[in-house]
């Protein structure tokens, strides 16, 4: 289940911002039953997915963006800002598969 997550979120993060990953995760909220197990795959899931998305990208241009970003949040290692990013994407993903999850069985969409 964390490998489904896992590539739903790939094509998302690579296409929209960070706010994508709560989209996608209403979305698998909506498709998969929920439950707590689930919700942290899919949270384990998108964390995993968004920080190697945001080391790839810092490492194109040579960890300008992680070193300005930590500077600027106060962060004495530069490492420190995807600690920062895999916080949001483990929230944004939390909530958002909780949302989809509460919503589907208030509409009777699946039991």
């Amino acid at each position: 289940m964390i490998f489904l997550a896992m590539i739903f979120f790939l094509t998302v993060v690579w296409l929209l911002p960070w706010w994508g990953i709560w989209l996608a995760s209403v979305v698998l909220g909506v498709l998969l039953p929920g439950g707590g197990r689930r919700t942290l795959q899919v949270a384990i899931g998108a964390t995993l997915v968004a920080v190697a998305a945001a080391y790839i990208q810092d490492g194109r241009n040579s960890g300008l963006i992680s070193q300005r970003m930590s500077a600027m949040f106060g962060i004495p290692f530069s490492g420190g800002i995807f600690l920062i990013v895999a916080l949001i994407a483990a929230v944004s993903a939390t909530t958002g598969f909780r949302l989809g999850t509460a919503f589907s069985e208030a509409r009777g969409i699946r039991r």
